[in-house]
């Protein structure tokens, strides 16, 4: 739960290295503090920046990575330096996959699940790493998605709007991150889900074939992206 599960558990997203962002946080940033560490995902590390001033739309940006330990980030979350840690999204440095973050944001967004994918929830979107907010209906999940399968992430962002107002779905590639425990500035702190904690990063399930699909349906519908 929150800052006081073991970073140790964290830390098994080795094979990669753990590193900290220096874009957002670092000695040498001494008007910014360390505020935030990262751990291993996709294109690199990001640290989820969870300082005080800095709303969730401000998670950092991966910049000029520099070694850690996960000593030093237990340390930091015990001192308060560091208030979060979280996991990229995008290709996995020297592995033959990458890693997808499917955010569910809001309650109605499980039956737009249940009716895109034409299952139910749990069939839809199978158990894998999930991290929970504290705020109801919401939930993020880890998926890999094999290298030949990278193709079709023209966007680094995919977003199906539910019936609730400002819900929706979201799946986060490139430049996008998830929190993998930490502060959360209107609850008591991000958890993982009872059974789908961290004993699931060394086995993540598959990015579910229903959702892949209607990512190429929507590149067919919206084309090709200027610029990502």
């Amino acid at each position: 739960a929150n800052l006081r599960q073991d970073p140790a558990h964290a830390a098994a997203f080795d094979p990669f290295p753990i590193s900290r962002t220096a874009g957002l946080a670092g000695p040498h940033l001494p008007d910014r503090g360390r505020g935030c560490r990262g751990l291993p995902g996709g294109a690199g590390v990001l640290c989820a920046a969870r300082q005080a001033g800095l709303g969730a739309a401000r998670l950092g940006v991966r910049a000029g990575l520099v070694a850690a330990v996960p000593k030093e980030i237990e340390e930091e979350l015990a001192t308060g330096d560091c208030k979060a840690i979280g996991v990229l999204g995008g290709p996995a440095y020297n592995h033959p996959y990458g890693l997808v973050w499917v955010d569910v944001d809001g309650a109605s967004v499980y039956p737009l699940i249940e009716e895109i994918s034409g299952c139910s929830f749990q069939d839809a979107l199978p158990p894998t790493l999930t991290i929970c907010s504290g705020k109801e209906g919401r939930e993020r999940r880890l998926y890999k998605l094999n290298r030949d399968k990278h193709k079709h992430f023209i966007r680094n962002k995919y977003t199906w709007h539910a019936g609730g107002n400002k819900e929706k779905l979201e799946i986060l590639w490139k430049k996008h991150q998830g929190v993998l425990m930490g502060l959360h500035p209107e609850t008591d702190g991000y958890y993982t889900k009872e059974g789908l904690g961290f004993e699931w990063v060394d086995k993540l399930p598959e990015f579910p074939e229903w959702l892949l699909n209607s990512i190429i349906t929507k590149n067919a519908k919206q084309g090709k992206p200027a610029q990502e």
